[in-house]
């Protein structure tokens, strides 16, 4: 890659606004485009030399006022707002002359109506602007204001099918969420209508690919968006969709779940979201799992929420603390549910192998909660696919209803035979315990509540939620533009012990893809660690993105054009101050670092431009 440089620095001087009330080649004073309504007083005053070619929307050879702008951006908004007067607000283009004829014009408001023109502009052309008042040479005072039409909201770039966000399937049962965002979503057209949930357009679109024994559960869940969604899954192209299934309320509360089997491994199923009813937008959770072969779902499965998969107890000095989060899931196999002494509501595992004859687990802690814990312990036969099947109490059943210690104790045990230990919730308390005399691994440390991604400006925006941690040392993140390579992009301290809720947040700047997968992970003191959380954020890019922003001595541009060449980039300060670089990238999404310590600290506007002198993209930042 070659990499050229040509420094010029050189002032641009500030003029302050001055008026003309004539047209000529430098009619009236240059109005700078700003990027909202900064208004300038623009007067127009009672003489006799005044422009003497009517322009349309009332205009008359009534005196008048002049100014005149460069555009910087496809679109761009005149106003002009008068004390009390009645003004005709006219744009025109090219050389002055008494034949020059107008592009735009308003006139729609009587005394002391603001008039406004919004035009389809072309980047680096001047534009003329001429305010009279109507039928009348009397004087006029008002002010004006020029700036970039802030572009409509994009849609998300998943608002079609063809643009599907790709999410992975999860192993059995596994249902690791995406989050989704039907903000500024549109309608899809030419795609069989899905027929349930009242869907009236702004869906988004997924895709999954049908794993190996074609089956697949898609399942959705309200986030802090819209609260009643639709859920559809098709078949085909994207091009050319037929509807397979349509859900509404089967999923968590007012959201849909689809259950497949026998789908072909390897295609490609698209799947469509949408608010119930439409009105409402906002994001939502999403994830697609193969089934698992004892029935279990959920976002713990594979931690000790499930009896096939429990955590292992060994009998030692010390303890082992855990909670009854409400993140465990309702786990029923077998006859569990007639041989407890209570209801359960979300139970936990814990598997031991027997020393001796009799095992006690003393119960030395509970805190958060007012219901207290649960707890029995069982003998347990297995089906051939490894779930549990029936159940056998062998101890007490320790249910106080309060957070009273106690014992559990099992006995007659068979030395060197395995055993469970179920704790719940009283009526699905979340509560904090320790048992003391056993340690244990694959205990669930962190209750992740929430993973959601913001696509500010400057940065993918990441944040998440425990309600309760155990053993948490700290969290890191990676990030994957496929989906499948994913490389360490940072770390958060985790808070060790707690049972209250914590948010944490990390931010990602270098944002050069429309696409990019992140993966959270949790690691103990210990060394252990537990993927908790992913996620895929999609977002529109601009024509070159920078990062980090603020930024130090270095400063990367990534150029998202698809097209090499030669382009300008200059720095501009408050003053008006440019230092320029020329730089040539040589490939399709090249990322350029430019050096800028001889930038003073402060706030800069970096303007790229290509060989063409047109401006492509203008960018503020902050130099530290």
């Amino acid at each position: 890659m070659k990499l050229f440089l040509t420094i010029s620095i050189f002032l641009i001087g500030f003029f302050s606004y001055s008026q003309s009330n004539s047209c000529n080649n430098n009619a009236g004073a240059e109005l700078t485009v700003g990027s909202s309504c900064t208004n300038t007083t623009m007067n127009s005053t009672n003489n006799s030399d005044y422009w003497n070619s009517a322009s349309g929307c009332n205009a008359t050879d009534q005196d008048d006022v002049w100014a005149w702008f460069t555009a910087t951006s496809t679109s761009t908004t005149i106003t002009y707002t008068p004390t009390n007067r009645d003004p005709i607000l006219t744009l025109l283009t090219g050389a002055c002359s008494p034949t020059m004829g107008s592009l735009a014009c308003a006139d729609n408001g009587g005394n002391g109506t603001a008039e406004t023109i919004v035009y389809a502009t072309t980047i680096g052309t001047v534009y003329r602007i001429r305010v009279q008042r109507f039928s009348s040479n009397n004087n006029m005072n008002g002010s004006i204001c020029v700036y970039d039409t802030p572009p409509p909201p994009s849609p998300p770039t998943n608002d079609d099918p063809c643009n599907a966000t790709p999410i992975s399937v999860g192993a059995a049962g596994l249902c690791s969420l995406t989050t989704g965002d039907n903000t500024n979503a549109t309608s899809s057209a030419g795609v069989p209508a899905p027929g349930c949930a009242a869907y009236s357009g702004q869906d988004v679109w997924f895709s999954i690919t049908v794993p190996a024994s074609g089956n697949v559960t898609i399942s959705t869940a309200e986030l802090t968006g819209f609260t009643d969604g639709g859920l559809a899954t098709y078949s085909g192209t994207c091009g050319a969709l037929s509807l397979l299934s349509c859900n509404d309320d089967s999923g968590p509360g007012l959201f849909g779940e689809i259950i497949h089997t026998g789908l072909t491994p390897g295609a490609t199923i698209w799947i469509r979201v949408w608010e119930y009813g439409g009105g409402s937008t906002g994001d939502f959770s999403i994830c697609a799992y193969e089934p698992d072969p004892c029935g279990n779902t959920g976002t713990t499965v594979g931690t000790n929420d499930y009896c096939a998969t429990p955590a292992t107890l060994t009998k030692q000095t010390g303890s082992f603390s855990a909670n009854t989060a409400a993140t465990f899931s309702q786990d029923l196999p077998g006859n569990v549910n007639s041989v407890f002494c209570g209801s359960i509501e979300n139970n936990s595992w814990y598997q031991f192998t027997a020393g001796s004859t009799t095992e006690s687990f003393p119960i030395t802690s509970i805190s958060g909660c007012t219901g207290g814990i649960q707890a029995e312990i069982y003998s347990i036969s297995y089906t051939g696919a490894g779930c549990c099947n029936s159940f056998t109490s062998v101890s007490n059943c320790y249910s106080p209803g309060n957070t009273t210690l106690g014992t559990v104790t099992a006995t007659p045990l068979i030395v060197g035979n395995d055993y469970m230990l179920m704790i719940d919730g009283f009526g699905g308390a979340n509560c904090d315990f320790t048992i003391s005399g056993w340690t244990g691994i694959n205990i669930l440390p962190v209750e992740l509540t929430q993973f959601l991604g913001y696509a500010n400006e400057n940065e993918n925006l990441l944040k998440w939620t425990t309600a309760s941690e155990s053993n948490n040392e700290y969290f890191y993140i990676e990030k994957s533009t496929d989906g499948i390579n994913y490389k360490k992009i940072g770390e958060v301290q985790g808070s060790g012990n707690s049972s209250v809720r914590i948010d944490y947040e990390f931010s990602d700047a270098e944002i050069n893809n429309s696409i990019v997968y992140y993966r959270l992970t949790q690691v103990d003191f210990d060394g252990t660690n537990e993927q908790v959380g992913t996620l895929v954020m999609t977002r529109e890019l601009k024509a070159v993105t920078v990062f980090p922003n603020p930024a130090n001595a270095e400063l990367n541009l990534a150029f998202n054009t698809g097209k090499s060449g030669i382009y300008t980039v200059d720095f501009i300060d408050v003053n008006g101050k440019i230092v320029s670089e020329t730089i040539q990238i040589s490939n399709n999404n090249t990322v350029q670092s430019l050096i800028f310590n001889q930038l003073d600290s402060g706030i800069y506007f970096v303007k790229i431009s290509d060989k063409n002198s047109n401006v492509i993209e203008m960018i503020k930042v902050v130099k530290e």
